[in-house]
């Protein structure tokens, strides 16, 4: 695995202000991790202009940090920063395979499939979403809130951008949620709580799991 280069691709005021979303990170196991790892991640295209942002493992990640320092409608500043590198670490801890999907004999699989379905209990797919909806309403969550639990409910349930948000269901054709699941607990722990809060509500053995994988 080639060693970091963050301080060669990104400004010093992007780094400034990953650490300081850091240093406000509740989660101690994930600070942890990121601060452990940092001379592990790699930075391919830091001025990325494609759209998105992604992790190629063997290259590294590619984002447009100016719009990854200011956020958007569904990730908080530096979310989308945390993700990408949640994915390189991933890949790092499992040596060149994402431990997410090794660790335990794929238990964090296991654990998110259980979590769906005692979610879902006698719901149909459809209904669950409706459901989960109305709870979004109640609760005034919003898109930035609930993007990361939109994303693997579409993984589970086959429906496209089920609370506004996701891949496309053609994303998880032969591909399982873990990397994704992964990622995404991790992104909320260190940068959006109410996310990260929201994924343990509903997948609670599956976010444990996470922990467990990182050594919390």
């Amino acid at each position: 695995m080639s060693s970091g280069n963050l301080s060669e691709k990104l400004s010093s005021e992007f780094i400034t202000g990953l650490k300081n979303i850091l240093g406000n990170c509740k989660h101690s196991d994930v600070k942890a991790l990121y601060e452990k790892y940092e001379g592990h991640l790699v930075v391919y295209e830091a001025n990325y202009t494609s759209g998105g942002a992604f992790y190629a493992h063997g290259q590294g990640v590619s984002f447009n940090s100016a719009e990854v320092m200011r956020g958007s409608i569904i990730h908080k500043p530096y979310q989308t920063a945390f993700h990408e590198f949640g994915h390189n670490i991933d890949y790092v801890m499992g040596n060149g395979r994402p431990v997410s999907e090794t660790w335990g004999n794929n238990a964090l699989y296991d654990a998110i499939k259980q979590d769906f379905d005692s979610l879902k209990g006698d719901k149909t797919d459809i209904e669950l979403i409706e459901f989960i909806k109305k709870e979004m309403d109640d609760n005034q969550w919003t898109i930035m809130d609930v993007a990361s639990v939109s994303d693997i409910l579409e993984s589970m349930t086959g429906i496209s951008y089920p609370l506004g948000v996701g891949h496309g269901r053609s994303y998880w054709d032969n591909r399982l949620p873990n990397k994704e699941f992964f990622a995404e607990t991790l992104d909320g722990a260190a940068s959006n709580e109410k996310s990260y809060q929201i994924i343990k509500k509903m997948f609670p053995r599956a976010v444990d799991i996470v922990h467990r994988i990182i050594g919390g």
